[in-house]
């Protein structure tokens, strides 16, 4: 940042060194702080639980720590649940499933915990799921109670109770959430070693924070452990043995083995870096404001092309207006509605649609959408460098004579469009034998912007003295706004039209 600063002097680069090392230490510091924390409630701790982001192996690390143990000490007893998805016939999720644990049985009940659908205003619902409050109250609930244990004579009193997620879906059902603070409670009040709870817990998404959850993670009898990529595959053998010892020894040397996978989020605290609260957002130095008496334009730095590394392009996607840069550019374009044709249009069933959407799923299954399309031969862009964005308004205003509601949404009015490099991007990238635009307003702007390469279907370049016709197709848009033609419809249309100039599918 600062080579780009010519008045940058050395003082300013100094300044800058030193505030980078002061972070450096408050994060060291912070970690050895929560961890210290962690560690001087050594005799009140009995509870394990995971954390880290969706997909990552929570449940795969519980499961096999709960396996080992049934193998290793036949003799205690295991209760609870964990939850699973569950697919369709063709591959594709469909919702959730509750299976239970029985400390006196080795067969396993299984419920459904919530199903794809539309949610009607009623519904307890997560996005497009719609949980079955009641299998949730008459399955989970009861598995968790810690007076079955006592019941077993195998057991001795003594075992683990799997909670496997205190999750958003679960905490619908109103019974769920006191249920556990019940068996939390009557655990620590019966002050025995021989009962412990794993479970897991969800983490903050974009900052938002579940109270109720960190109530659970600021009690002194709960460990939090977070698992990550680099992490789960040495955690999972660090559990299963940890596990073990917990039920065997009192002396909490156990705990030593998870010293280095310590959650260190401070309590109620969105982020790592140890803010109580939410960031207020500012608007950063890249983006300008136009006059008041105009709406707000806030302009950002747009997406580039999307190119797969090593295979030449054969059709470029064009939409009207740039997606924004996100902070994690391997993020870039998730946030469009195209994913919504081209998954189902290439039978990509490694997640549904409606997850991108949501922007549920990690980032790993959004990189696995979009290098599999891209292997198929898509680039895709943009017509204009202008970023499209929406603008909130929480009073009546007018706009272009025309008063809007309170609290709604419109649509921010470019008024100097900037187009993309496309003539130079197809001159380097020769193998493009078509551009299809995403809806007739993409396409109009193009022609607009790039007269003088249309000749009628075609767009034509000159390139080492010689012309290149490139096909100009014309798509249905992609957007919901878009509801004269059904979601199965614009598949077919965008199937009939691209199929025949892509490449094959890599056979894996």
């Amino acid at each position: 940042r600062f080579a780009k600063n010519e008045k940058c002097d050395s003082a300013k680069i100094v300044s800058a060194l030193c505030c980078f090392h002061s972070a450096i230490v408050h994060k060291q510091t912070t970690c050895a702080r929560a961890t210290q924390n962690i560690m001087d409630k050594k005799q009140q701790v009995k509870h394990i639980f995971l954390t880290g982001q969706p997909g990552v192996g929570k449940s795969t690390i519980l499961i096999h720590a709960i396996n080992h143990l049934r193998k290793k000490q036949k003799e205690i007893s295991i209760q609870g649940f964990y939850t699973k998805e569950c697919r369709g016939d063709d591959g594709k999720r469909i919702g959730f499933d509750i299976i239970t644990f029985s400390p006196t049985s080795s067969e396993q009940c299984v419920a459904p915990l919530a199903r794809m659908g539309k949610p009607k205003k009623n519904d307890a619902a997560v996005g497009n799921y719609i949980v079955d409050v009641d299998a949730v109250a008459s399955v989970a609930v009861p598995s968790i109670d810690p007076s079955q244990l006592s019941s077993d004579s195998g057991g001795g009193g003594g075992g683990v109770i799997v909670m496997d997620e205190i999750g958003k879906m679960e905490l619908k059902c109103p019974t769920f959430l006191p249920a556990v603070t019940q068996t939390l409670n009557s655990i620590a009040a019966a002050n025995t070693e021989t009962k412990i709870i794993l479970g897991t817990l969800p983490t903050p998404r974009y900052g938002r924070i579940i109270p109720c959850i960190e109530d659970i993670r600021a009690r002194k009898d709960v460990i939090v452990v977070l698992v990550t990529k680099a992490n789960r595959d040495s955690l999972k053998n660090v559990m299963q043995n940890v596990v073990s010892q917990a039920l065997k020894n009192n002396n909490m040397e156990w705990m030593k083995a998870l010293e280095p996978y310590i959650y260190t989020r401070p309590i109620d605290a969105p982020s790592m870096n140890g803010s109580a609260s939410p960031p207020t957002p500012s608007v950063s130095q890249n983006k300008t404001k136009k006059s008041s008496s105009s709406p707000s334009v806030v302009t950002t730095t747009p997406c580039g092309p999307l190119v797969h590394s090593h295979i030449s392009p054969r059709v470029l996607l064009l939409g009207q207006t740039s997606s924004p840069m996100p902070t994690n550019v391997n993020m870039q374009y998730s946030e469009r509605s195209l994913w919504t044709i081209l998954a189902p249009m290439l039978q990509i069933t490694t997640l549904t649609t409606t997850t991108i959407e949501e922007k549920e799923e990690e980032e790993e299954h959004y990189t696995t959408l979009k290098d599999l399309v891209l292997t198929r031969g898509f680039a895709i862009w943009d017509v204009l460098q202008n970023v499209h964005e929406k603008t909130t308004r929480k009073s009546r205003s007018k706009i272009d004579g025309k008063r809007q509601k309170p609290n709604s949404t419109t649509t921010t009015q470019i008024t100097t469009t900037t187009p993309n490099e496309i003539p130079s991007f197809l001159n380097h990238h020769n193998s493009i034998v078509a551009i299809a635009f995403i809806g007739k307003q993409a396409f109009t702007t193009f022609r607009k912007h790039f007269a003088q390469y249309c000749q009628k279907e075609d767009f034509v370049i000159t390139q080492n003295g010689s012309s290149r016709c490139i096909k100009m197709i014309v798509l249905p848009s992609s957007s919901r706004a878009n509801s004269r033609v059904t979601l199965e419809e614009k598949v077919d249309i965008w199937k009939h039209e691209l199929m025949p100039l892509l490449l094959p599918p890599i056979s894996e």
